[in-house]
C-alpha cells in the first residue's frame, strides 16, 4: 500500500474535476489580505493540466488589454472556492500551447453547442457549487474549532493570572501581581466563536401508573383581580402542555397558582397522588450576581473541569461569550 498516495487522497478537493482542457472557465479564488477576505474571479481558457493526485495543477490563459496572461492554479487548493464552466471547448489536444502564438480569432477555440451540452454544463456547475459549499462549511468548522481551542487555552492563562493577582495583590508578591496585571492589559484577547446555540434539555419521566396526572377546573388566577378567564384542562401521563402569550398576561401566575405557590382566586388544581413535581423558578437569586456562569458552577462543583462546565452550559444555550459575562447582565 502506497502511504503517500493514501495521504494525498485525503487532501483532494471534492468536485474539482468539473472541467476539461479548452473550456472557458471562471475561477473563484479567495484572496486573504490581513484579516479580510475577498473573492477574485479569473476568467479564461484552460490551457493545460499537469501532474496528478494532490499535486495536480491547471493553467488558465486570458487576454488582458491585448496581452496574454496565464495563471497556474493548484487543483486542490483550499483557496479555490469553485470553478464554473462558461463555455465548453471542442479541442483535440491535451495542451493548447499553440494559442500563445495566436491573436484575434485565431486565439479562440471552437465551442460545443446544444441543449444536451447546456444541461451537462448546468449539472456540472451545480455539482461544483455543492462541493464548494461543503468545502466552505468544513473550513468554517475547522476554523471555529481552532478558535475555540485557542480561546480555551487563553482563558486558562487569564484565569490563572487573575487568581494570582487576587491572592498576592497586597502581599509580599505585590510586584509580581502588578506585573501580571500589565501582562493581562497588553494581552490580545481572542474572541470566542459566535454560535446561535439551541438549548437541549432532558427530563426523565417515570410511569406513575396514573392516567390523570393533572386536572384543573375553572381555575381563576390573579392578585387583586383575575388576569385570565377561568381555566379548565386536564393532562394524562406523557402529555406536554405549552402556555404562550405576551408578557404580563398571566402565564407565570397561572403556573404558580396550579403549584399552589400563590393562592388562586377560585377553582381547583389537583395532581395525581403519585405525581412528582419539579419547578424551575424564573426569579433566580444568586449569592453573588457579579460572578460569571462559569465561576458560579465552579463554586458549586469545585472538582469539575472548566471545559466540562462550558460544554454543559452550551447545552443549556449559553455560548462561550456569555459564560464570561456577569450573571446580572444575562437575561432569561
Amino acid at each position: 500500500m502506497d502511504i503517500i498516495k493514501t495521504i494525498e487522497e485525503t487532501q483532494k478537493r471534492p468536485g474539482a474535476q468539473g472541467f476539461n482542457v479548452g473550456d472557458t472557465v471562471k475561477v473563484y479564488f479567495k484572496i486573504i489580505e490581513g484579516k479580510t477576505e475577498r473573492i477574485q474571479v479569473y476568467e479564461g481558457i484552460v490551457l493545460c493540466k499537469k501532474n496528478e493526485g494532490a499535486r495536480q495543477t491547471f493553467t488558465v490563459r486570458k487576454i488582458s488589454y491585448g496581452v496574454g496572461v496565464e495563471r497556474v492554479f493548484p487543483y486542490n487548493s483550499p483557496r479555490i472556492v469553485k470553478v464554473d464552466v462558461v463555455r465548453p471547448g471542442k479541442v483535440r489536444r491535451s495542451k493548447l500551447y499553440y494559442l500563445r502564438d495566436k491573436v484575434g480569432k485565431g486565439a479562440k477555440v471552437k465551442t460545443l453547442v446544444g441543449g444536451k451540452i447546456a444541461a451537462e454544463i448546468a449539472a456540472r456547475n451545480a455539482r461544483a457549487e455543492a462541493a464548494a459549499a461543503a468545502t466552505e462549511a468544513a473550513i468554517k468548522e475547522e476554523r471555529k474549532e481552532a478558535q475555540e481551542r485557542e480561546y480555551e487555552k487563553q482563558q486558562v492563562v487569564i484565569e490563572k493570572a487573575q487568581r494570582f493577582i487576587r491572592k498576592n495583590k497586597a502581599g509580599s508578591k505585590s510586584t509580581m501581581a502588578k506585573s501580571r496585571e500589565k501582562m493581562l492589559a497588553r494581552m490580545k484577547k481572542i474572541d470566542p466563536p459566535e454560535d446561535n446555540l439551541k438549548a437541549t434539555f432532558y427530563f426523565p419521566y417515570e410511569n406513575t401508573g396514573s392516567a390523570n396526572a393533572l386536572r384543573v377546573e375553572k381555575l381563576s388566577v390573579g392578585y387583586n383581580r383575575p388576569l385570565l378567564a377561568p381555566v379548565t384542562f386536564s393532562m394524562t401521563m406523557g402529555e406536554k402542555l405549552l402556555f404562550t402569550g405576551f408578557n404580563g398576561v398571566g402565564k407565570s401566575t397561572l403556573i404558580k397558582s396550579i403549584l399552589k405557590k400563590i393562592p388562586a382566586l377560585g377553582g381547583t388544581a389537583t395532581f395525581s397522588p403519585s405525581a412528582r413535581i419539579n419547578y424551575f423558578d424564573q426569579d433566580l437569586e444568586w449569592d453573588d450576581p457579579t460572578l460569571t456562569p462559569l465561576q458560579t458552577i465552579q463554586n458549586m462543583f469545585p472538582t469539575m473541569q472548566p471545559r466540562t462546565i462550558r460544554t454543559k452550559l452550551a447545552r443549556a444555550g449559553i455560548n462561550a461569550a456569555n459564560t464570561m459575562k456577569e450573571m446580572n447582565l444575562l437575561s432569561g
